[in-house]
Order: C-alpha cells, then structure tokens, then sequence
C-alpha cells in the first residue's frame, strides 16, 4: 500500500505569487470579431521559475510581410493552358498587278501563288489557303499571315 505523508504537501500559493512577480502577463491582442475571435482574458498560470533563471529569448523576428487586404481576397479560377496554333509558313505569293481605286470594293490585284495552277484575280478580304488580302495598294497587296502582316510589292 502507498502511505501519503500529510507534511509532504506543499500548499500552491506562494508559488502563484513567486511566479507572477517573475513573469509578467502577456499582453491580450484583440482582433476584430468578423476575423479572428478575442483571446480570452483568463490565462493558466505559467509554472514557476527561479530567480536565476535568465529571462525567456525573444522570438525571432519575422520577415515584413505585407498587410493583410482590407476587402475578402477571392481566388480566381483556374484558366485552361492556351492553345497555340501551329501556323504553316507562308506560300511564295508573286504579285503580277494592281487595281487601285479610292473606293476599296473596286480594288483588285492579280497573283500567282504557290500551290495554286493558275492566276487568280482577288479583292480585299479574299483569303487563299492561309493568306487574307488585307490591302491592295497601288505598288503592291498587304497579305495576312497568322496574324503578321505581309507586304508583297508588284513584279516581285
């Protein structure tokens, strides 16, 4: 059987008291209720240190970190990875000759292009494979080409 000697105990008090004028309470931070709840006042009395014992080392400090934002963050949602188009290069194109009026539905200009037997008369907006006549000017044809431009002048 164990045998519990009554002068053994040590009543807690003085202890508490040792402990508080040692270490001081921690400050409450309070946060606002919509984020964070309030820390409660009511703290566990930390254990007791000896009078020799060094004072605890203060926390490490942490890297600036920018303020929190003002407005709830909302995640973006994840985009599909792009496609890129692979565009084919452009056909020798040779332009033969140009008609060039002020007014851009009565221009014209006649080509040869690679891949195509015969000479072909085209308009503004015309496409030929993976060309579109983007201007007839009177020295040459602008042909788009997977977004460039593309500017083939007569007899070349």
């Amino acid at each position: 059987p164990v045998v519990k000697a009554a002068s053994a105990v040590v009543p807690p008090e003085p202890v508490v008291k040792a402990a508080s004028a040692v270490v001081p309470p921690e400050p409450v931070v309070k946060a606002a209720p919509a984020v964070v709840p309030p820390e409660p006042v009511a703290r566990a009395v930390p254990e007791a240190r000896s009078p020799v014992s060094p004072p605890p080392a203060a926390p490490a400090p942490r890297e600036a970190r920018p303020a929190a934002p003002s407005r709830p963050v909302i995640a973006e949602p994840r985009r599909a990875p792009r496609q890129v188009a692979v565009v084919p290069p452009p056909p020798e194109v040779s332009v033969l000759r140009t008609v060039w009026h002020p007014t851009p539905g009565r221009r014209s200009a006649r080509v040869e292009v690679e891949g195509h037997g015969d000479v072909l008369e085209l308009r503004e907006g015309d496409a030929v494979g993976v060309l579109v006549v983007a201007e007839i000017q009177p020295s040459g044809v602008v042909f788009l080409h997977g977004g460039a431009r593309l500017r083939r002048a007569v007899g070349r």
